[in-house]
């Protein structure tokens, strides 16, 4: 059994970068011949407590061989606080769960996956030469701190070997629910009562009332 490691950060990182302008299905990259490219991709960098951050994990075989690849596993961890709660839609009841079934059928190239909130793993039981696949999981972020996803590891049978490789992963730090910022009322214009419109007021409502008495007197 051969022990590597998966590409240099470096090129994940562009890869990654590849996604998020492009999207999944429309990114496109020179690809490297006789390797395997695994990469993750979150659509949230800068979490707070409380949100769902869902990540796209993409898998190529990018061997330069017409062999393909069987038995293929891509595994990781989740740390605490960020809780994994959806895996592509597939049930978390592991009940019936039995990949010595799965693994009969050699020419099976729909993914089997086992998950809970910490851990996941996916297998293929063939993969085709230059092929590319992907799939999601969702994880929650519970408690404030660093946290992300270890033990990125991925193994195949190929030209009659067992190849195994350690993938690089994520981490970030979980910050605070934000606070809501306040709302100020606005404030209803000042009431600008000038000297001489006080002071109409104040004389002139005593002599109209007195007018209109006089007159009233006067008509009797």
């Amino acid at each position: 059994m051969k022990y590597k490691k998966l590409l240099p950060i470096t090129a994940t990182i562009a890869i990654t970068i590849l996604l998020f302008v492009n999207g999944v299905g429309t990114a496109t990259a020179e690809t490297p011949l006789n390797n395997v490219i695994v990469y993750m991709a979150p659509d949230i960098i800068n979490p707070y407590v409380g949100q769902f951050v869902n990540t796209t994990v993409v898998f190529r075989n990018a061997l330069n061989s017409t062999e393909s690849m069987y038995n293929t596993t891509i595994s990781f961890d989740a740390t605490a606080s960020f809780n994994i709660s959806d895996v592509y839609g597939v049930s978390n009841n592991m009940t019936f769960y039995n990949s010595t079934d799965y693994y009969l059928d050699v020419n099976n190239t729909e993914p089997l996956f086992y998950w809970d909130v910490g851990y996941v793993n996916v297998t293929w039981a063939k993969i085709v030469p230059d092929s590319f696949h992907s799939f999601w999981f969702a994880a929650n972020c519970t408690e404030e701190g660093f946290v992300g996803i270890n033990n990125l590891n991925v193994s195949y049978y190929h030209n009659n070997e067992w190849e195994t490789f350690i993938g690089q992963a994520f981490s970030f730090e979980i910050s605070p629910v934000p606070s809501t910022p306040r709302l100020d009322i606005p404030q209803q214009a000042p009431q600008n009562w000038t000297w001489w419109l006080a002071g109409g007021i104040i004389v002139g409502v005593p002599l109209i009332v007195i007018v209109i008495t006089k007159i009233t007197l006067w008509k009797r």
